[in-house]
């Protein structure tokens, strides 16, 4: 008798259950933080710790006068950004006001190993086993920066893992707008509680003037 075996392939499956308990996560990064830094730095820690990602870090949307990259928040194999490294998404074609042509553009690398780099570079990639990438834009209340990630595979960022990424993306920028609404409200609270106290002081002030005016005109009067 013969026998038939059947093979599934459950990868999809896997990037699909992984890349929705990242935004699950992400949601709830947003809920509970109390600040940009903080909200920014869990979201690094969780790509890395949670997402099972290489390196996680994010960086203003522009390069500093080396043309390098700035890093403000990051997790993972933190030494990979000891060397410095080109920007895999840099162009000699940048925009009139010298911002980088990537510059408000989702991109991702599926095999670093093969992107037209140096031979160094596509090493030090290879040492750290970052075998893909992705960049996506991220809005910070008006000040443009990058999210950058790496897996230990390739073709690691499929459709699917990508669309994933933005919905991330956008519950972050969402969460931290909330946060600036909710700091700027309790500013205005604190001024205006500081005004009104301030405006009880002067009425007090003025009301004991006042009254010494009057204990002025009535003492003038008995002489």
């Amino acid at each position: 008798e013969a026998a038939m075996s059947a093979f599934f392939d459950i990868t999809p499956r896997i990037k699909s259950r992984r890349i929705l308990t990242l935004v699950a996560e992400a949601n709830r990064i947003v809920i509970t933080s109390k600040d940009e830094s903080h909200c920014l730095k869990q979201l690094c820690d969780m790509l890395v710790s949670l997402g099972g990602y290489k390196l996680a870090w994010i960086g203003p949307a522009s390069l500093d006068d080396a043309l390098r990259q700035d890093v403000t928040y990051v997790a993972g194999a933190t030494d990979f950004l000891q060397d410095p490294l080109s920007p895999w998404w840099e162009s000699s074609e940048g925009a009139d006001d010298g911002s980088p042509p990537w510059h408000n553009t989702l991109q991702t690398v599926d095999d670093l190993s093969k992107h037209p780099w140096s031979d160094a570079q596509r090493a030090h990639c290879s040492a750290f086993d970052m075998r893909s990438s992705i960049v996506l834009p991220l809005d910070l209340n008006g000040r443009d920066a990058i999210i950058v990630v790496f897996d230990e595979v390739t073709f690691g960022f499929d459709e699917t893992t990508v669309a994933g990424f933005q919905q991330i993306v956008e519950e972050i920028e969402f969460g931290l707008a909330h946060i600036q609404s909710i700091h700027q409200t309790e500013v205005a609270l604190h001024e205006l509680t500081v005004a009104n106290h301030a405006l009880q002081v002067a009425e007090g002030t003025l009301a004991e003037s006042e009254q010494w005016f009057r204990e002025l005109l009535a003492n003038s009067s008995d002489l």
